[in-house]
Parts: structure tokens; sequence; C-alpha cells
């Protein structure tokens, strides 16, 4: 499980979380973990919920199979 305050290194998979990496950066802190979120999503739980270390935007992604994201490196 993930930590609060770990900052983790996304890769963009899907072309729209290639866009956001290039846009927000790829280095993201997580802030929240939860097992569920409250929108609709194919991706299977539990969900962090992340701020860019660049420009201060938050998302959440799913720690496992996430179909936006893929989780490069951690450091906590």
């Amino acid at each position: 499980m993930m930590k609060i305050g770990t900052v983790i290194t996304l890769k963009g998979k899907s072309r729209h979380g290639k866009n956001r990496i290039r846009e927000k950066g790829a280095e993201w802190k997580v802030s929240d973990v939860r097992e569920k979120v409250s929108f609709n999503t194919p991706a299977p739980g539990p969900f962090m919920l992340l701020v860019s270390q660049s420009s201060k935007d938050a998302r959440w992604v799913s720690v496992r199979n996430d179909p936006n994201f893929e989780i490069v490196e951690i450091n906590e």
C-alpha cells in the first residue's frame, strides 16, 4: 500500500495518460489513499489521490492496473 507523502513517477499508457504527463509532469506526490472513489471507473481499487509536483493539479490513479498510467518509480 502506498503511504501519504510518497513521491512516485508515472508513465502514460494511453493517449490521455501520455498527454497528462506531458502537460503536468511525471512526478506526483500521494496525498490520500482510498479503497473506492465516487466516480465510475473500470480500474480496481485502491486508489491514490496524486498531486503533481510541477503544476499542483490532482488526480485519482488506481494502484493496480490503471488504464491511463503506469507507476515507474516509488521514492519513499
